[in-house]
């Protein structure tokens, strides 16, 4: 693979490289070990360096994201040893990207066999920034007359990412009348690790029908090969699983539906906290090709505020004791907006981070203002364990007409009254929040 004009990796299995090297010319260079992006005929993706590879599971990367990095050439063969960090993402077409800084460069994997592949030794999986210890150029050969053997170097290990490795996840089963009709099932994730055959259901008419579930670090995977007669999960408020991770795993911050996927999966089943992962399958259709793949991401709460915590959102028209539309589960994830359909008021989407709420109004074509009312609005309560919220502002980016009058807020709840208010496509708001 060349660089043509100049990859998002976290290893949660030790990485070990021992190099030994025997030096024959005089004055001849070091020359580096070349790593390569290669994909299997299954789609997976792998790091190969000389005779060693890894699972490669590049990290998701939201539209505006990847627009808001230097796209300067394309990679399609190898990676010359430079300086990092480097990473690989996947956008939301499924094109892969290399990333360094705010440069990118679009990554076209090398086919591999699998013959090719099998003869490779698998050292585990990575996903996130590509190690450093991967990156860097050997140090040059000594000028030397005689051959000159080189005592072996262990490479430290990678420090392993947070994840599902090494804890334990269980998993329940409910019908469409919220009764558990599976497990709980208990899995500690290792390589290889699953949920295997989980059977149908006891109750006729209502099941979860015979899935198997891989689990590793930081993904969920379903396979459907097993379903036989079933073709559809029941209509319901809710039926599906429910992913419950013990108390000494790190916390969840995001679930993304991988591109992958097959099943009509979309953000509006798929619900997360901290703890927990729910998936709701109520209604869909699928076969034995079917398959579902969950990216989970982790890492640790750093501050004060919403992020690892869930954030509950209720519109009220005309009064607050007139319920419109939700609740609704919002994510605190930078980049990440909900999309709140139009009984919610008007179509907005809403981006909640750390430390702020942001109102983007650029689907709301149709609508041009909001109806006149003692309240016509939205009120966000945080979940329990959240920090408490001490006060709030307007951010001077908005320019929807907001003014203080119109906010408030307690420990635990914002209220946002919009009535009356004009906007466009090109609208936005931004609440500041202190904890």
């Amino acid at each position: 693979m060349t660089i043509k004009g100049s990859s998002v990796v976290r290893g949660w299995v030790g990485l070990f490289a021992v190099v030994m090297v025997a030096l024959w010319a005089a004055s001849a260079a070091a020359q580096p070990i070349t790593l390569r992006v290669v994909q299997s005929s299954d789609g997976t993706l792998y790091l190969v360096q000389g005779a060693s590879a890894w699972t490669l599971a590049p990290d998701p990367i939201s539209d505006a994201d990847l627009a808001g990095l230097n796209p300067v050439g394309e990679i399609d063969g190898s990676i010359s040893p430079q300086p990092g960090p480097l990473q690989v993402v996947q956008a939301s077409d499924g094109e892969f990207y290399v990333v360094n800084g705010q440069t990118a460069w679009t990554l076209v994997p090398d086919p591999i066999g699998d013959a090719d592949l099998a003869a490779l030794g698998q050292n585990g999986e990575l996903d996130g920034a590509i190690p450093a210890v991967l990156l860097s150029p050997p140090a040059p050969a000594p000028d030397v007359s005689m051959p000159t053997p080189v005592a072996a170097t262990p490479v430290p290990p990678v420090p392993a990412a947070p994840g599902f490795a090494g804890h334990q996840l269980q998993l329940d089963v409910y019908n469409p009348f919220n009764q558990r009709i599976g497990g709980p099932y208990t899995v500690t994730p290792a390589p290889g690790a699953q949920f295997t055959n989980l059977p149908g259901g006891q109750l006729p008419g209502f099941y979860v029908v015979p899935v198997n579930i891989a689990v590793t670090n930081s993904t969920l995977t379903f396979d459907f090969a097993q379903t036989g007669q079933y073709t559809s999960f029941p209509s319901s408020n809710f039926n599906g699983y429910v992913f419950t991770t013990s108390q000494d795993s790190p916390p969840i911050l995001d679930v993304t539906i991988d591109p992958s996927t097959t099943l009509k999966l979309d953000e509006s089943r798929v619900f997360a906290s901290t703890k927990q992962i729910q998936i709701n399958v109520q209604d869909l259709s699928f076969n034995t090709q079917t398959t579902v793949k969950l990216n989970v991401k982790f890492g640790q709460v750093s501050g004060s505020g919403l992020a690892g915590h869930q954030l509950q959102l209720v519109s009220y028209s005309p009064t607050t004791d007139q319920y419109l539309a939700g609740p609704f589960t919002l994510r605190a994830v930078p980049g990440h907006f909900d999309t709140l359909p139009a009984p919610t008021l008007v179509p907005v989407d809403i981006n909640t981070t750390n430390t702020t709420l942001e109102f983007a109004f650029g689907k709301t074509s149709g609508y041009s203002q909001f109806a006149s009312a003692p309240f016509n609005g939205y009120v966000f309560t945080t979940s329990a364990g959240t920090p408490a919220i001490t006060g709030i502002s307007i951010d001077p980016s908005t320019t929807l007409g907001l003014d203080n009058s119109r906010v408030s807020s307690t420990s635990n709840q914002i209220r946002v009254n919009v009535q009356g208010l004009a906007f466009t496509t090109r609208t936005t708001a931004k609440i500041n929040l202190r904890f």
